[in-house]
């Protein structure tokens, strides 16, 4: 992920999960390489390699697998999976842990003779001895009989100067939209792979499949299955993270969310999904955490936790939280719809309300208005905007008379990004704190020159809603603006007035 091969362990994997604006929040091992300093640097810390790039250092004769495949090339060093060694979990007091450095063996599938099809590959169980070349085009779920009914489907390019292909599924198209927080698999259809093909089929070794729905999922083709460490992307940022067996992940597996930074954390089921008992959400600053019960990456019961440790020790991967005690409330995936905001409308975010507080605004005719409560620094999200839901092409003002009451039935609601067919909308009887404080993002003022900006966040109790995040650091007590980017020829009077003013 991270400049230079052979300088950068799982610890750099840590680094790029924890941290959004490089810094370092927790990195205890004694075998941290200097190249870190590149996290001052301007450059991403995410860089996508190509398969060409990859095969440079990878042999990918598959009779030469005790060696180390597609590591150096992620810039994660988790070659002890290469080496067949899995993914554990201890679990003592919600403690997940990924060990890569403990021997142990991938669990053989030695009972199971059939072949097993997965949405992205055809596998071969461990027993059998004969190995088989995977056509290239049972990648996209297409039967043999299909494909010799219609070659013509799929584009296949020129192998480049390293003898990677592109193989694209004609008809298809790229609409770039994340809505997957935790899963390995992505539901969309497959667009195209890059990999190494021979006149047999796909080539063992590193191969990216690149989907429909915009995401990415880099990982080695071993035996015509999925198998080594994995990793999925969306928009060049990194979504999640793994060990992956035969097509399913194992053991402790991390995704991140693109857009807010959330960690969902701990141990997969025998389907590869985020379900049981121990599962943590861990907020944007890397401390505050939900942990408990969630199914299929979805918070069934949590309670509020504390990060005591996250560590990255030795191609090991170590989070350790510690429940509030004082702390009885449980949290569940609960997200407005069309006619509800969702349940407990004061139950405040916990994430939230270490930030930021409501007090009377220090603008003239502002009314309430959004205060930090700490320090925070550029890039931090401030506060949550939930709201119940209202189809796009909705219009909510038109019960609504005068200008005066239109704009005031109008301002308190704000659109998703082009992506969703819904804004979110907090209508009267639930504008005063009074009747509802869960989340305040609606409560922050305008201002033409503003300390933050509208963003978008995947919360565990809400799904996908808006959040302000700082644009610049805001000392203790200051309060919070944004622009609301009204058009000045439709708008309030007293926004045209500031206008002028400003």
């Amino acid at each position: 992920l991270i400049e230079n091969n052979n300088d950068m362990t799982l610890e750099g994997l840590g680094i790029v999960l924890i941290n959004q604006q490089n810094k370092v929040i927790s990195n205890h091992s004694n075998h941290v390489h200097k190249k870190e300093s590149n996290l001052d640097d301007d450059k991403p810390l995410l860089e996508e390699h190509s398969v060409a790039e990859q095969y440079e250092e990878v042999e990918t004769n598959s009779d030469n697998y005790d060696q180390p495949h597609g590591i150096q090339e992620h810039k994660i060093d988790l070659e002890s999976i290469a080496h067949g060694k899995s993914l554990e979990s201890k679990d003592d007091t919600k403690q997940s842990k990924i060990d890569l450095s403990d021997e142990s063996q991938i669990k053989a599938n030695n009972d199971d003779n059939d072949m097993m099809t997965d949405s992205c590959c055809n596998t071969v169980t461990d027993n059998v001895k004969e190995l088989r070349a995977v056509p290239f085009y049972s990648l996209f779920s297409v039967s043999d009989f299909d494909y010799c009914q219609n070659e013509d489907m799929f584009l296949v390019s020129e192998p480049d100067d390293h003898g990677v292909i592109t193989v694209t599924k004609k008809k298809t198209w790229i609409w770039e939209k994340f809505s997957e927080f935790g899963r390995f698999k992505s539901k969309a259809v497959l667009h195209h792979i890059k990999a190494r093909l021979d006149n047999t089929g796909v080539v063992d070794g590193p191969i990216e499949f690149y989907y429909t729905d915009g995401t990415c999922l880099l990982s080695l083709l071993r035996h015509g299955g999925i198998t080594g460490p994995a990793l999925r992307y969306f928009k060049g940022e990194l979504i999640w993270a793994g060990e992956v067996v035969e097509g399913v992940p194992q053991g402790v597996c991390v995704a991140r969310e693109p857009e807010g930074g959330g960690l969902l954390v701990g141990k997969v089921d025998d389907n590869g999904e985020h379900t049981g008992d121990d599962i943590t959400y861990i907020y944007p600053d890397m401390m505050t955490a939900l942990t408990g019960r969630f199914d299929n990456c979805m918070m069934q019961q949590a309670r509020l936790a504390k990060v005591s440790s996250l560590s990255f020790i030795s191609g090991r991967i170590e989070v350790k939280v510690e429940l509030v005690e004082e702390s009885s409330a449980v949290f569940s995936y609960n997200p407005s719809n069309y006619t509800s905001i969702g349940a407990d409308p004061h139950l405040r975010d916990p994430y939230e309300e270490t930030l930021v507080e409501v007090r009377e605004s220090e603008m003239e005719g502002g009314g309430e208005g959004i205060f930090a409560t700490k320090d925070v620094e550029e890039g931090t999200v401030m506060c949550m905007f939930n709201g119940i839901k209202v189809d796009i092409i909705s219009n909510i003002a038109k019960n609504c008379v005068t200008e005066e009451e239109i704009y005031d039935r109008l301002s308190y609601n704000i659109h998703m990004p082009g992506d969703e067919n819904f804004f979110l909308d907090i209508p009267p009887g639930y504008r005063k704190l009074a009747e509802y404080s869960a989340s305040l993002g609606h409560k922050v003022n305008h201002s033409f020159t503003p300390n933050c900006e509208f963003s978008t966040i995947y919360n565990p109790r809400w799904g996908r809603i808006r959040t302000v995040r700082a644009v610049n650091s805001i000392r203790q007590g200051e309060e919070v603006f944004v622009d609301y980017g009204y058009d000045l020829v439709r708008c309030p009077e007293w926004y045209r007035m500031l206008h002028q003013q400003s």
